[in-house]
């Protein structure tokens, strides 16, 4: 860890980077956002192993969990539109000094690949091999989806796609009728940033069985993150987290790989009942969340269908 964090300090970058679980349900709470400090894997392979990639076809990675996973030869060389990070710091705070388990956050290091869900981001890298086999041989894609459906195995290479989740209110809350709730939230994406997050309500049996036409209404994305941003215990003296805060402020908002926090006033129904709360979001592409993924097929790079939630109307 000292030696790639000296090595490099030209190279080093500090991001926010949103990390999701290849297996989060929708609404689940397998998603965060945080900053991270980091190298280029490219510079250490280059550089410190002396890597010819002539002949070479993927990079192996072995972790301290038994975990392992692999990228392709073009990924690792790829820089555009980000590189693939060997990551040492967390909220500026080094691994090895985590006081809430080092090797649980990625102690030695990590790797972090902004466009991808977070099984091709290893974490307590052990051992990195560079080999002219080609086999996506890693954790989870030897593993089928689903076990009735035991020849979809997860998927190479998992997108971070548009998703978004609702945190407030929760599923099964009594709310007032008549009055007007802040429903609020958080939205993410990936190479394609989000455009846009709407909320809907309609009268529900169950959250998949909706009684009549849901109606629509356009959230506000809050601003992009400033000062008070900061983790309390980050104790890197604030220039990781500066740097990390210029980057995102120097481009638009909402950005790449990173979540935005919403809300939106929603004028709740005179009616007494059991509601449908929703929540969708729409990526810079026109790409919109699907209502359900209900199949292996459709699940295997995520799945990043609709957060619903039922709340009683009193």
């Amino acid at each position: 860890f000292d030696e790639i964090a000296t090595r490099y300090p030209a190279a080093e970058e500090s991001f926010f980077q949103a990390f999701q679980c290849v297996g989060n349900a929708p609404g689940g709470f397998q998603l965060s956002n945080g900053y991270f400090s980091g190298v280029p894997l490219r510079l250490f392979l280059e550089n410190d192993l002396g890597v010819d990639w002539a002949q070479a076809k993927r990079v192996y990675f072995r972790c301290y969990d038994d975990y392992f996973t692999t990228h392709t030869k073009a990924r690792i060389m790829n820089d555009d539109p980000r590189p693939a990070y060997l990551a040492y710091k967390f909220n500026g705070v080094p691994f090895s000094a985590r006081r809430d388990g080092s090797y649980a956050h990625g102690y030695p290091v990590r790797m972090v690949v902004p466009e991808m869900l977070g099984m091709k981001s290893p974490k307590a890298i052990m051992e990195i091999e560079v080999s002219d086999r080609d086999e996506p041989d890693g954790y989870w894609e030897t593993r089928p989806v689903e076990s009735t459906s035991p020849d979809v195995l997860w998927a190479d290479v998992p997108p971070m796609r548009i998703n978004s989740r609702i945190y407030n209110p929760v599923n099964y809350q009594t709310v007032r009728k008549g009055s007007i709730y802040n429903v609020k939230g958080v939205a993410v994406s990936g190479v394609n940033p989000v455009e846009k997050v709407e909320i809907g309500i309609t009268k529900v049996h169950n959250r998949n069985q909706i009684d009549g036409e849901i109606s629509w209404q356009d959230a506000v994305i809050r601003d992009r993150p400033d000062a008070m941003a900061q983790p309390d215990f980050d104790d890197s003296n604030g220039a990781a987290f500066g740097e990390a805060l210029s980057r995102i402020n120097s481009g638009d908002w909402p950005a790449p790989y990173v979540w935005c926090l919403w809300d939106a006033n929603v004028q709740l129904p005179t009616t007494a009942g059991k509601y449908g709360l929703f929540v969708r979001a729409t990526d810079k592409s026109g790409t919109v969340q699907p209502f359900e993924e209900q199949t292996a097929q459709q699940k295997a790079d995520g799945n990043n269908a609709w957060h619903g939630l039922i709340i009683q109307v009193d």
